[in-house]
Parts: C-alpha cells; structure tokens; sequence
C-alpha cells in the first residue's frame, strides 16, 4: 500500500507529465519514433556483428586448418619423419617426398604469416621457418650420404637440426589462436546481449509510452465533444498502437488474464506460421506447449499481483508453429492493467538459429579439442597431450616417493609391412594395435603414439616386478593377435619393448626415463627382437 507521501509524489509527477504533453503533443510523438528508430538500429548492429563474428570465425578455422597441416608435416609421414627416415635406412624413397613436403609447407607458412594478426605470432611463425629452412639447406649433404652411402652415425652427425623449439612454438600458436578466438567470441557475443537487452527495454518503453497517450487523450476529452474526440484519438491510436507491433522485429503477443490471445503483430504470423483468424482468441497454449504455459502460470498472476513492471526478461522457452515443429524462443513478459482488467504483453525473439550456432560451436571446439590432443590415425593421445598428463603423475609420484614405470613399444619389421601390402594396411595395423593396447591397460595408464610404429605407455604406482609380467603379457597378446589389414586378409605382427622401472627416491625426469626407455627397446632389437629389455632403477 503506497504512503500518503508516495501517492502526492506520483500525483504530481503524472501532472507535470500531463502538462508537458498537453502542450506539445509532438514531444511524445518523437519520443515514439525515437524509440522505433533505436529498435531498427539495434537490429541492423545485431546483424552486423554476426557478420563481423562469420569473418573472424572464418580466419580461425582457416589457421587452425594449417596448424593441423603442420602438425601433419611435423610428424609421421611428413617433411620430419621422411628426413628422419633417409638419415635412419640410408634409403632413397623417403627422400623423394622431402621436395614435395617442403614446398607444401613453405605454402602454408606463407598463408600463415599473411593471416597473423599479432606479433607474437609472427614471431613463432619465423620460428618453424627457420627450423625447417635449417633442415633444407641440409638436403644436399644427406642426398650425398645417400649415394655415397654413409654410416648412420656419420650421416646424423652432419644434418642433425633440432626441432623441439619448432614444435613448442607450434603449440603455442594453437594456443594463441585459440585464445584469439575465445577473446572475440566473448567480446562479439556481449555486444550482441547488450544490444538485445536495449531492444527489448525500448519496445516495452514504447508500449508504455502509448498507453500513457492513450491516458492523456481521454483527460482532455470533455462530454459529448469528448466521445468524438476520444473516437478519432481511438483509431489514431489503433493505428499507431498497430504501427507500433508491426514495427517490431520480434513477434509481440498480448493475452488476457486467462491466456486468450487477443492481439499480435505480423511478426507472430510469420513466426508461428498461422492466418491472423486462426490465431485471434485462442488460447497461447496454441503457441507455448501446455506443460511450459501452465509450469508458470501462476507465478504471472502473483508477480501480476504485486505490481511488477517486468515478470521476466529473457526466459528461453519451447514454442510449437502451425506445422507442429518447436523452436526455441526467448520470451519476455510485462503485466498491464486495462480499465482495471489484468493483459500480459509477450516479447517472443526466435532464437533457433542462436541455438545452432551454440551447438555448432561446441562441436567445432570438441572437434579442435581431440585434434589438439589425440593423434589423428589411432586415436591415442598424442606427443603433446601426453607429456602434459606424464607430468603430473610424475610429479606425484615423485611427492609420494611411489614407483613409475614406462614401456616403450616399436613394432617389429613394420617397414616391411607398408612395402609388401602398402601403407594402408600399415595404418590398419597401427590402429588395431592401439586398440589392443587400450584393452590390455589399466584405466589409469597413460598410452601414446610417440611417432611412426612407436608407443609409450605410462604405469603410475606399479612395481618392477609388476611392469614386467604386464609388458611381457602386452608382447605375448600382441603375438597371438591376428591384424586385420582389409580385403579379408589377417597378418600377425611383434613388438620389441624397452622397460624402465624406477622404484628409488630421485625420479629421472620424463624425458630421461623416455631416453632409458628407447636405449633399452635398442637392445630388445638388437637381441633379436620380439622381447622385452628392462633397467631397474633402484636406490
């Protein structure tokens, strides 16, 4: 119940806003049409941005696409492991591929520079240039050590380039182009919110300000010139009440206390589908499913009840069109009181195509999130992500003085493999073999493919003499697996491991105990393949 203070204080108010537009109506009239222009202007910034946001989104992808070639380059099958491979066998075929290679990235690098945005990507993209230009210009030394067939030993000391720094700075432009993309995402999608959120304030601030016309029209009339005055005053404001909901980008829908429809603007029709006839007095369960309708009925009535300008703003709801189909919408509703009957007013903006667009995104960051962290033939993690996860379960491990082991895997004679029944089938294998070794770990092992035919798994709390049955058990089913390699043939594979268990106080950091682990598998190969080599590390 309002004070005897606060009635005289809206009394006087209403007065002073009387007078104001008594004696110059056009005051209102522009205040209306202001208010319709800054609804179209908040459309057309709205469209604007998803333009803006469609082309940086664009840029995002088409960078991402070329890290991804990169990473390709960088690893099994590309630029690197072809160099790597002419320097390990001495042999001629892997380096026929490293002009190609090289000039697919040189592409890339260049696109990449003429679409970096920011110094600091600039620089890690001269970086990886210069990386791979260091590994170019020792082309002719390495095409000599193929014809005059030096030592491997030999050839590895006069090309070796190291590319670690190359592929740190090429995580790091993951990241930095991630970032970017989330900074704009952000940035784009609240100007879009606070764009909206004045659009919404200034159609119900025009409805309300033609309600008050309509107020002061009928103080002004007087007696019987006042019903004619008020029957002009009617349809001047039907038409511009009407003028009004048509002027509206979003579908705007006025209802009686019960949920009868009563009026709506054309941009409900095109909305919902329907003919205005099919629509008029129905009730809006028509349009809201029943269940979402009745779910908050009763809190309109009580907030109705309590005089609030505004029930909600910005509910996301379910709405039903003609055809049966749901869209999503966003619904905003404001309580009226009309010669003393209750009328809710719905501001209803589709938001459907919104909602794709969520959805697409989070499939598309789902999408980069495996491709980031999981290698693209087998599914294992890759290089990256593995070290990120190895390194806390070193780390504790190392806290909790507990025992870690790491088995690294090489299969036996794979080159063989690709030359007799082609690299498909060797990427057959290759997949098959990272299922066994998926279903043969613990869930709490890590798994890896470390590059080519080589794994690394990681056993966090396991003792020596545990790691070792397991790697043995791992090479034993790996024997007796039958690899299905396609066309209805099935070949069986071994692998040779290097084991490192280390169950003493000083933990070798990760990349030592990788290092142990490839000197030890060296002797798993060299004594003849198909069996584990082991180093125990103790106090």
């Amino acid at each position: 119940m309002k004070t005897p203070i606060q009635s005289s204080l809206v009394h006087r108010l209403f007065a002073e806003l009387e007078t104001l537009f008594s004696s110059n109506g056009i005051i209102l009239i522009l205040v209306i049409l202001l208010t319709i222009t800054m609804n179209a202007v908040s459309f057309v910034s709205i469209k604007w941005l998803q333009t803006e946001w469609a082309d940086e989104y664009s840029l995002y992808e088409a960078k991402d696409k070329l890290y991804f070639d990169l990473y390709r380059e960088s690893g099994y099958g590309g630029f690197i492991h072809h160099f790597k491979n002419t320097v390990l066998r001495n042999d001629e075929v892997p380096l026929k591929h490293l002009s190609n290679n090289y000039q697919a990235i040189t592409q890339n690098l260049t696109a990449l520079q003429n679409m970096a945005t920011s110094p600091e990507e600039k620089r890690l993209i001269r970086q990886i240039e210069e990386t791979f230009q260091e590994y170019w210009e020792k082309l002719p030394i390495l095409e000599q050590a193929v014809r005059e067939n030096w030592s491997a030993k030999k050839t590895d000391r006069l090309v070796k380039v190291s590319d670690r720094a190359a592929l740190q700075a090429l995580d790091e432009l993951v990241k930095v182009n991630q970032k970017l993309f989330n900074a704009s995402f952000d940035k784009n999608q609240a100007l879009i919110d606070n764009v909206r959120f004045y659009q919404t304030l200034s159609l119900t601030v025009l409805l309300l300000l033609s309600l008050l016309l309509l107020l002061f029209l009928k103080r002004k009339a007087g007696l019987v010139k006042k019903v004619q005055s008020l029957q002009k005053e009617i349809l001047c404001y039907e038409n511009l009440y009407e003028g009004t909901l048509d002027s509206m980008v979003d579908a705007c829908i006025i209802t009686d206390a019960t949920g009868i429809i009563e009026n709506f603007n054309e941009i409900t029709l095109q909305t919902f589908g329907y003919e205005s006839h099919e629509l008029m007095g129905q009730r809006i369960e028509i349009l809201i499913p029943e269940g979402e309708h009745k779910q908050h009925h009763a809190d309109y009535m009580k907030s109705a009840s309590m005089r609030k300008k505004v029930l909600f703003k910005g509910r996301e709801l379910k709405a039903q069109k003609k055809d049966g189909s749901e869209i999503s919408v966003e619904i905003t509703v404001t309580p009226l009181s009309v010669n003393g009957q209750l009328k809710f007013v719905g501001i209803i903006h589709d938001i459907t195509d919104r909602m794709k667009l969520m959805e697409q995104l989070g499939a598309v960051l789902l999408q980069l999130r495996n491709e980031a962290t999981k290698d693209y033939l087998t599914g294992l993690m890759n290089r990256k992500a593995f070290f990120e996860h190895a390194e806390k379960v070193w780390s504790l491990a190392k806290r909790n003085h507990e025992p870690l082991c790491m088995l690294m895997l090489d299969i036996d004679l794979f080159k063989e493999i690709n030359d007799t029944y082609g690299h498909n089938s060797g990427d057959r294998v290759l997949k098959g073999l990272a299922e066994l070794f998926e279903h043969e770990c613990r869930k709490e092992d890590l798994i890896c493919r470390y590059g080519g035919e080589e794994f690394l798994i990681l056993l966090e709390s396991q003792p020596a003499k545990g790691a070792m049955e397991f790697a043995n058990r791992i090479r034993q089913a790996v024997e007796v697996a039958e690899m299905d390699i396609g066309e209805g043939v099935k070949i069986q594979i071994t692998v040779s491991i290097g084991l490192v268990a280390v169950e003493c106080d000083e933990i070798p950091s990760m990349e030592e105990m990788i290092s142990l682990a490839d000197k030890v598998l060296y002797q798993a190969k060299t004594n003849g393949r198909n069996q584990v080599a082991e180093n125990i590390l103790h106090n």
